[in-house]
């Protein structure tokens, strides 16, 4: 009998969901949520945010600076892989390594800092900055997920048979991930899920046909939805764990380094047609859950202009677009049916036709972005990133980049390498709201309204401990409610 109920107890402690995923998983490697929530599985930071978003110890127990160029942490004695042997100086230095080889592009953010690394034992790292830190702004860099230390073999590379993290990866496939509790993890928790099994969802899934699925017990999803289908949900009764508008729906230029004077026109001409008038009318028409906002960040936020856009001059559609359809790159992950039916009304309103879309998964976006063939994406990206340097290197320095840079004044991947350099957190903050206003102003992003990152699940999970200052929510936090 008390195997019986060892077994019946494993099987509730499993975590059950569907998440769009490409393979090879790689920690260090984060543009969408699901790899997002991935690193933070997989890998432990040496310092992390807590639930206040104040910057406190994690595979390191406590750090101090040494001049004002050197970081000096102290690993804590909990800081161990998932088969229980330490994690050393030497395997930081390697993680960090890898990381820099693998995506230096992508992370230079934090490793354009970096002078050098040095191991003074293996239970304490020095950090050589090549500039004075002045406000902590480091330490809150190293926070970020795709810094999670992870294993690497002996000739460098990625191996995901250990973990720093809460879970380890148990067998990947395209179809299904598995990952397995880290009974060392360095932040011990018995009410942590035993399993997680992911899988890759059908390109026909939507969330109405997720949650008529018996088999996930937690999917993630969106405040944007039909009115029909959230009464439902509620009337259901599952669980909902919402941020608040910490989601921004927009046409961007992925994956081009450079854009055109024509593609800018066609930006300016759009903001000019979808109003908020024409928003409500068509594009938002029969859904909820949704703010108008012409700026990347909501009122409120840090980064939120606090001014009037500057009004632009009668703006027509370039003659390149007015012989043909355009042509919109879009994930169903983020576009329903009814948002996409909506957009293709609004647009053919604004153009005098309807548009053409490529569909495909979000864990393609980024792939498809690169090779071209579309004239924009549509889709959402998250805003609440409490890291404003972390939130822009993820807009202008990824590969591919969701805001391309133009030149002079238009140079915004170089404006924000420059505004690193400032001399106090306020300046900073000033011209990385500058930048934003500007990507705006000129055609290279256009913002169309707000939402929010939600979650649902089923009786038996409770999401009350996880705070909504969170980006999403994370598998560590998901605790069992014992119904």
């Amino acid at each position: 009998m008390e195997n019986v109920s060892a077994a019946t107890n494993a099987k509730k402690q499993e975590l059950r969901t569907y998440l769009s995923y490409s393979l090879p998983i790689d920690p260090a490697r984060v543009i969408t949520l699901t790899e997002m929530d991935m690193s933070y599985a997989l890998g432990s930071t040496l310092v992390e945010m807590d639930d206040s978003k104040q910057i406190v110890g994690g595979l390191s127990s406590h750090w101090s600076m040494k001049g004002d160029r050197t970081y000096r942490f102290q690993l804590s004695e909990k800081a161990k892989w998932s088969d229980g042997s330490k994690i050393t100086c030497t395997d930081i230095k390697k993680s960090f390594a890898r990381a820099k080889q693998d995506h230096q592009a992508d992370l230079r953010s934090l490793f354009d800092r970096i002078g050098s690394i040095e191991c003074i034992n293996e239970g304490q790292i020095d950090i050589h900055l090549k500039d004075a830190e002045k406000d902590g702004s480091f330490l809150k860099k190293l926070t970020e997920p795709m810094y999670g230390v992870v294993k690497t073999d002996a000739s460098g590379h990625l191996d995901l048979g250990l973990s720093s993290g809460p879970f380890s990866l148990q067998s990947q496939s395209t179809l299904e991930l598995i990952l397995k509790k880290n009974p060392h993890w360095v932040h011990p928790a018995e009410e942590l899920a035993e399993s997680i099994i992911i899988k890759q969802p059908s390109r026909e899934a939507s969330l109405q046909g997720k949650l008529q699925d018996p088999w996930p017990n937690i999917i993630a999803a969106h405040s944007l939805m039909e009115e029909e289908l959230s009464a439902r949900i509620q009337a259901q009764g599952f669980h909902t764990w919402a941020r608040n508008l910490d989601r921004t729906f927009w046409f961007i230029f992925m994956g081009k380094k450079q854009i055109t004077e024509d593609e800018r026109g066609l930006f300016l001409f759009l903001a000019q047609n979808l109003t908020r008038q024409t928003l409500m009318t068509n594009l938002m028409a029969n859904l909820k859950g949704y703010t108008a906002g012409q700026e990347v960040f909501p009122r409120g936020y840090a980064l939120y202009g606090e001014t009037k856009q500057e009004q632009k001059g009668a703006a027509t559609l370039p003659e390149i677009y007015k012989s043909r359809k355009l042509k919109i790159l879009i994930s169903p992950d983020r576009v329903s049916k009814k948002l996409q039916d909506n957009l293709s009304k609004a647009i053919e309103q604004a153009t005098g036709k309807a548009p053409e879309y490529k569909e495909v998964p979000i864990s393609e976006v980024s792939s498809t972005a690169k090779q071209g063939g579309f004239d924009f994406y549509a889709g959402s990206v998250g805003v609440a990133d409490s890291n404003l340097d972390g939130a822009l290197s993820y807009f202008l320095e990824l590969n591919p980049t969701s805001i391309p840079s133009g030149a002079g004044e238009l140079d915004f991947a170089g404006r924000l390498g420059r505004a690193r350099s400032l001399d106090s957190e306020e300046k900073r903050i000033r011209e990385f709201r500058a930048i934003m206003l500007d990507v705006t102003r000129n055609g290279y992003a256009l913002p169309l309204f707000h939402f929010s990152t939600t979650v649902f699940a089923r009786p038996e999970i409770d999401l009350s401990q996880i705070p909504v200052t969170d980006e999403s929510v994370s598998f560590a936090k998901v605790r069992f409610s014992g119904k």
